[in-house]
């Protein structure tokens, strides 16, 4: 009879080792889990935040670049065309007709900038885009300038959003 207790008592003991480390396993993976989603969204919000600062990097470059006489059209993009609507159809920054200027980091950074006049704004005016990409985030940004006697004075900037950046452009820059 003592036998067959002790085999009962093993048993239980047996069981009840088998759920905690099920348990344990189980808690695991959850925080495995949660650990990997909270290193992609630091990994992507890093992304953006060199994409902006690239993006950021091209429109002082197309500025500085109107200012001493250029077109403010770095990376090998033209000037902007425009659609229906009067909005700006930026072409893709993987564009094989585009030599987007690359910052060399892990992810790579390449970013590009167009400028031109808009027909809605008035003589003087120059919309500057800059697109710029780091880790599969894309971060988009307009500039409205009026040139002044000394450079130009920034009138509005904003960052543009999906819906604001207009059409992509599948035909020819």
């Amino acid at each position: 009879m003592r036998d067959a207790v002790m085999e009962r008592t093993r048993g239980a003991a047996l069981l009840l080792c088998l759920v905690f480390i099920a348990a344990s396993i189980s808690l695991v993976v959850v925080l495995s889990t949660r650990s990997a989603a909270h290193l992609r969204q630091a990994v992507y919000a890093s992304s953006g935040v060199s994409a902006f600062s690239a993006a950021e990097t091209g429109l002082a470059l197309a500025v500085a670049d109107l200012d001493a006489g250029g077109t403010g059209c770095l990376g090998g993009a033209g000037p902007p065309r425009w659609d229906a609507r009067g909005r700006a159809i930026l072409p893709e920054i993987s564009d094989a007709r585009l030599s987007p200027h690359a910052i060399s980091g892990s992810p790579p950074t390449a970013w590009y900038t167009v400028a031109g006049p808009r027909a809605d704004l008035p003589d003087g005016y120059v919309v500057v885009y800059s697109v710029a990409r780091s880790g599969g985030v894309e971060r988009r940004l307009e500039c409205v300038l009026r040139r002044e006697k000394s450079g130009h004075e920034i009138v509005v900037w904003r960052e543009l959003t999906p819906s604001d950046a207009g059409e992509r452009a599948d035909a020819a820059l």
